[in-house]
């Protein structure tokens, strides 16, 4: 992928919401549209699948690619798990077909060209799969609009902030974070220093190019080794002149 590829997947404004087959070839053949994720639900609730090349998944894979079955049968942290039908080491871990939903073709605007498309997933004999997550809701759907009923959903999304980052809860096997807050702050307007988000004008930072220039005067008259180094992690600090650093907390 060259740089004016790169360019144009970035600089697409116009690519939003759903996309038809047809409308995904065009962005791709302009470069808009440079990654195709194939995703699968997995027992979580969360997408798991492949990055593809937009172009080969269009040339190889629009109708069918293939995934791990294993997929399906793992825990939170993606280890696979004893007692499955469907695979295992006694049996070992075969593949499935993964079928793209040429109807959920979406464009990700975190994500400069990038496409996702959801998939359903079937056996070697193209039989959809009923423990699969996507297959067990529609079924559940179809019962639903049998019985005349329409289910509409929406979705609250909570969470819990800590401080640190994600190597050292890992490390200390999620036990004895520290939070941010120590009290629910739904609908809570005050929030801590730590969850105020700042730019770079309300924070005091600001471009010094006249201490940034100074220093590194200063940096080459002290010469190379330990002095230049030490001048060029002042440089770096007093560059941008933030006297009040905000330490941004990870969530884990």
């Amino acid at each position: 992928m060259n740089d004016q590829t790169i360019k144009r997947s970035c600089q697409s404004p116009h690519l939003s919401g759903l996309l038809s087959p047809d409308e995904l070839r065009a962005a791709v053949h302009s470069g808009e549209i440079t990654t195709v994720m194939l995703a699968v639900p997995d027992m979580m609730g969360r997408l798991k699948g492949k990055r593809l090349g937009a172009s080969v998944f269009l040339d190889r894979m629009l109708s069918k690619a293939e995934a791990c079955a294993y997929i399906l049968a793992t825990d939170v942290d993606m280890t696979p798990l004893e007692g499955f039908d469907l695979s295992g080491w006694d049996d070992g871990y075969g593949d499935l077909s993964v079928i793209p939903s040429q109807d959920t073709i979406r464009v990700l605007p975190y994500l400069p060209g990038t496409a996702l498309i959801h998939a359903d997933v079937t056996d070697e004999a193209g039989k959809l799969l009923e423990i699969a997550p996507r297959h067990m809701l529609r079924t559940q759907l179809d019962k639903l609009a049998a019985l005349g009923l329409e289910v509409r959903v929406g979705l609250e999304s909570e969470f819990a902030l800590y401080q640190g980052n994600p190597l050292h809860a890992h490390a200390a096997g999620y036990r004895a974070l520290q939070p941010v807050a120590f009290h629910n702050l739904d609908y809570v307007l005050d929030h801590p220093p730590a969850l105020t988000v700042r730019s770079p004008r309300d924070s005091g930072c600001s471009r010094d190019r006249s201490s940034s220039r100074s220093t590194k005067a200063g940096s080459k008259a002290r010469g190379a080794g330990r002095a230049g180094t030490t001048a060029s992690r002042r440089r770096f600090r007093s560059g941008w002149g933030c006297r009040r650093p905000v330490r941004t907390p990870t969530l884990v």
